[in-house]
């Protein structure tokens, strides 16, 4: 039967007819998006709210354009049954601005990365933390980088990372008032996967109070040194692993993972109590009581640096006072839209971070 399926929704996919599925295509596996020889749609017509597999993986692309069909069923079953959180306008929210405000109502972000060969990522990442609202940004890397980012825009304010005269590597001593100072980091964005940055990650993560986004080699370097998984379960850490960066932490292979990747999320989290941002064309963010999906976005975020851009909006956002879960799937939703209205204006394979950073719109509230 799989056989006789899969051969004629391969030529239901190759005529011109108008395809339309009613609350998930057949074949779509509703809980994981899985299908790969599922019907193919231009449009689907959701009963009462989307399926998870119409958001996730083969299941986004088989379902093409989402309509809800509304019939009867109150909001209040959703909150009972339903503890996904799909992201779209009416639920999303940006950081507070008053018109009496001041540049220390809007926090002090902190990103902590760069080193040879990988120095454009804590840039964009400290840029993308001005552009979504903060009110400081200062950006700590390797002392001898001085030069390069202190050519960067003037708002980001370059500090050197302390050392140890013995051995050259980060002084937690002096590193401290640093981080004291911070409403909110972000580490990872080119940080280097050596002794150097090993250490500089342990400090941080040790001695740290305030939302923590890890990203990027600081995900890495977690995934080889079990040491450091000890932290994930404190409440101010959200690490925002790419599919890949996820499966080195989980210890799982990629066929696993889009096998059922809301599975392999919520046993990641639930076995070390972390906060986790799953990114993807659709992300995930997930704690011990929620998640949220958000499917805004498009391909032109398939570049280098989009992940950095996101951590320093997510970081922004955690400055400025939003909860840490709500601060990231909204980061996300409001990059996505970025994107969406960018490719308005010019092809998805032009679209550039810089240009999510340059056009990023916060409506304020």
């Amino acid at each position: 039967l799989s056989e006789m399926l899969s051969v004629n929704f391969g030529k239901v996919a190759t005529c011109r007819a108008l395809r339309i599925a009613i609350d998930i295509p057949s074949g779509v596996n509703a809980d994981t998006g899985t299908g790969d020889d599922a019907f193919t749609a231009h449009h689907t017509l959701c009963i009462h709210a989307p399926k998870l597999g119409s958001l996730l993986h083969n299941g986004k692309q088989k379902s093409g354009t989402l309509h809800l069909i509304p019939i009867g069923i109150p909001c209040s079953y959703d909150l009972a049954e339903n503890p996904i959180i799909w992201m779209d306008e009416s639920c999303h929210e940006t950081p507070m601005r008053l018109p009496s405000a001041h540049k220390g109502m809007y926090g002090r972000v902190l990103v902590i990365g760069g080193s040879t060969g990988y120095l454009g990522s804590v840039a964009m990442a400290s840029r993308a933390a001005l552009r979504a609202g903060a009110g400081f940004v200062n950006l700590l890397s390797r002392k001898t980088l001085e030069p390069f980012y202190c050519s960067n825009p003037a708002e980001i304010m370059f500090i050197p990372i302390p050392t140890n005269e013995q051995n050259y590597l980060p002084d937690s001593a002096q590193l401290l008032p640093i981080l004291n100072k911070a409403d909110s980091i972000l580490i990872g964005p080119g940080l280097g996967l050596d002794a150097f940055a090993k250490q500089l990650l342990e400090i941080v993560l040790q001695n740290t109070s305030v939302p923590t986004i890890v990203d990027a080699d600081a995900l890495r370097l977690i995934a080889v040194n079990a040491k450091l998984r000890k932290h994930l379960k404190n409440r101010n850490i959200l690490l925002t692993p790419h599919y890949a960066e996820f499966c080195a932490l989980a210890g799982a292979e990629m066929p696993e993972l889009l096998n059922n990747i809301p599975q392999c999320l919520t046993k990641f989290v639930a076995k070390y109590k972390a906060q986790v941002l799953l990114k993807g064309d659709s992300t995930l963010y997930q704690d011990a009581t929620r998640m949220y999906l958000n499917t805004s976005g498009n391909d032109g975020l398939a570049t280098g640096g989009s992940g950095d851009v996101l951590g320093g909006i997510i970081a922004s956002f955690t400055a400025q006072g939003m909860e840490l879960g709500k601060a990231a799937i909204n980061a996300t939703y409001l990059m996505g839209k970025t994107a969406e209205q960018l490719a308005q204006k010019r092809a998805t394979p032009s679209i550039l971070p810089t240009d999510i950073i340059e056009n990023l719109f916060v409506k304020g509230g």
